[in-house]
C-alpha cells in the first residue's frame, strides 16, 4: 500500500476517533456518572463478597474475581397461628414494620346480637401472639439484612 493510502487511512482513523470523543465524551469525574454504586454501601451478606489483592512481598497477587454478587435468597414470615387470624392488622408480614393486632373486633352471636369481643379476652390468643412474635422478631433481622442486600443485587 503507498504512503499517501496509509496517510488518508490515518486521517480517516483519526478523524472518526476525535469525532466519537465530541459525541461520546468520556467521563472523567465520579459525580457526571449517570449511576455510581459505592462498594462501601455493600451490605454484609454471604450473597455479597469483596475480594481484595493481596500483595506479598514479590507480587502482588490478584484473585480473578474482585467481587461477587448472588441474588440474595429472601424467606417469608412465619405463619401466624390460626387463633391469630382475622385479628393481626394489614402488613403484619413486612420486616420493616412492627406486626400489630386489632383490639377489638364486632361479631354477631347466635342470637343475631352484636358484641364486641377483645383481644384480650382470650388468653390462649394473646400467648400464641407473644410465640408468634418471637419468632418473627427471630426472622426479622436477617431477613432486614437479605432484603438490603436485594436492593444492591437489583443496582447491579
Amino acid at each position: 500500500m503507498s504512503d499517501i493510502v496509509k496517510s488518508k487511512i490515518r486521517q480517516l482513523y483519526q478523524f472518526l476517533k476525535e469525532a466519537n470523543q465530541l459525541r461520546f465524551r468520556p467521563v472523567r469525574l465520579l459525580s457526571e456518572q449517570p449511576k455510581v454504586v459505592r462498594l462501601a454501601d455493600m451490605p454484609n451478606h454471604p450473597s455479597m463478597q469483596l475480594f481484595r489483592p493481596v500483595r506479598t512481598e514479590d507480587a502482588e497477587d490478584v484473585p480473578d474475581t474482585l467481587i461477587r454478587v448472588r441474588r440474595p435468597q429472601l424467606t417469608r414470615c412465619p405463619e401466624p397461628p390460626a387463633s391469630l387470624q382475622g385479628w393481626l392488622l394489614p402488613n403484619w408480614d413486612d420486616p420493616t414494620k412492627q406486626a400489630l393486632y386489632a383490639a377489638s373486633q364486632n361479631a354477631t352471636d347466635d342470637g343475631g346480637e352484636t358484641m364486641t369481643i377483645r383481644f384480650d379476652d382470650d388468653p390462649r390468643r394473646v400467648a400464641d401472639f407473644r410465640a408468634w412474635s418471637e419468632q418473627r422478631k427471630a426472622w426479622v433481622e436477617p431477613e432486614m439484612l437479605a432484603r438490603k442486600a436485594m436492593s444492591f443485587f437489583e443496582v447491579f
